[in-house]
C-alpha cells in the first residue's frame, strides 16, 4: 500500500494545476490523482499535462453530478494510499511539505490537522484566507479546552491542510456531497465527529490561493441557496449527535447567512424567505444575547453607503 493519496478535482484551470503538480515532489509511496470535471476550456493545455506528468493518474467524472464533491468521490474510490490529501487545482503545496508530513505516515493518528497559508493570485502579496482556520488551530493549541475541541471538529470546513487516514473514510462512509458548492460541510462534521486520534500541527504544508473569480466568493442566489439547504442538514446533524452542551458550544446559528444575504443585497422578501426557511426546520437565527447591536450598524451602514 502507498503511503498518500493526493486527490485533486480540475475544471478549467490547467496553468495552475501545472504549478499545483509541480509543487508534489515524485516520490514511490505517494500516489496522485487527478479528476477532470468536464472541463471545455484548456483541452489543449490539459492535454500537455497528461504527457508531462506521467505518473499522475488522470480521471474523468463520468457520473451525473457536477462538482469538486463528486470528483472527489471517484478519487477516493480509486485511491490506495494509506492516507489522504485533498487539494485544490488553484493552490499548490509549499516548499518541504512533504518531509513535514512524513513522520506522521506510521503514527496511529486518524487525522492530522496543518497550519495553511494564502496568497492573492492578483496581487502575488499573501492574503488573508487563511486566517479563520489558521486562528481555529491555534485556539485548539494554545488553550485546548472543549469549545476549541468542538470548533476544530465541526468548523473547519475544508478539506484541505488535513492528512487523512483512507479507512476512516470507508469505514464510517463519509463521502462529499455531490453538488456544485458547500460540498465539504457535511463530509467535515462527519469526519470531526468520527475521528477519535486526531494531532494539530504547528507546521504549514499547503497555500491556498484567492481571487475575484474564486466560487466561494460568488454570491449568485442559486449558489446561497444550496449552502443555505447544506447549512440546515449540517445544523441537524449536529444537533442530533452532540449532547445539549456541546451543541451550545459549537454555537451554530443561521445568523451569518442572513448576514450575507444583506451584504449580496439581496431583496428584503428574499431575507424573509431564507429566515422563514430556518425556522421552518427549527434552525436557530437569533437570540437577544448574540446580537452585536455595533456589529449590526456596521452592516446597515456598509449596505447604505453602496446604494
Amino acid at each position: 500500500m502507498l503511503n498518500i493519496s493526493i486527490i485533486i478535482p480540475h475544471y478549467n484551470s490547467p496553468y495552475l494545476l501545472q504549478k499545483l503538480l509541480k509543487s508534489i515532489p515524485v516520490m514511490n509511496d505517494i500516489e496522485v490523482l487527478v479528476i477532470d470535471d468536464n472541463s471545455n476550456e484548456g483541452l489543449i493545455e490539459y492535454d500537455s499535462l497528461q504527457k508531462e506528468f506521467g505518473l499522475v493518474r488522470f480521471l474523468s467524472n463520468n457520473s451525473s453530478n457536477k462538482g469538486a464533491g463528486a470528483c472527489r468521490n471517484i478519487g477516493m474510490d480509486k485511491a490506495t494510499g494509506k492516507w489522504v490529501l485533498f487539494a485544490d487545482a488553484d493552490d499548490y503545496y509549499i516548499s518541504g511539505y512533504y518531509e513535514t508530513i512524513k513522520p506522521f505516515f506510521q503514527s496511529d493518528y486518524e487525522v492530522i490537522f496543518f497550519r495553511p497559508t494564502s496568497i492573492d493570485l492578483r496581487s502575488g502579496i499573501i492574503s488573508d484566507r487563511y486566517k479563520p482556520y489558521e486562528e481555529r488551530l491555534l485556539n485548539y493549541l494554545n488553550n485546548g479546552g472543549q469549545k476549541d475541541e468542538l470548533e476544530l471538529r465541526y468548523k473547519l470546513f475544508s478539506p484541505w491542510s488535513k492528512m487523512i487516514r483512507r479507512d476512516i473514510l470507508f469505514k464510517n462512509k463519509i463521502l462529499f456531497d455531490e453538488i456544485i458548492v458547500a460540498n465539504d460541510m457535511m463530509f467535515s462534521a462527519k469526519l470531526g465527529y468520527h475521528m477519535e486520534k486526531f494531532h494539530v500541527s504547528q507546521e504549514a504544508i499547503y497555500c491556498v490561493t484567492s481571487s475575484a473569480e474564486s466560487l466561494t466568493q460568488k454570491n449568485d442566489e442559486k449558489y446561497f441557496d444550496i449552502r443555505v439547504s447544506v447549512y440546515i442538514d449540517y445544523y441537524k446533524y449536529l444537533k442530533e449527535k452532540l449532547d445539549k452542551n456541546q451543541f451550545n458550544l459549537v454555537n451554530v446559528s443561521g445568523r451569518d447567512y442572513i448576514i450575507r444575504a444583506i451584504r449580496n443585497r439581496y431583496s428584503f422578501a428574499k431575507l424573509m424567505q431564507i429566515y422563514l426557511l430556518f425556522r421552518k426546520n427549527k434552525v436557530k437565527v437569533f437570540k437577544f444575547s448574540d446580537i452585536n447591536i455595533f456589529k449590526v450598524i456596521k452592516v446597515l451602514k456598509e449596505e447604505i453607503s453602496r446604494t
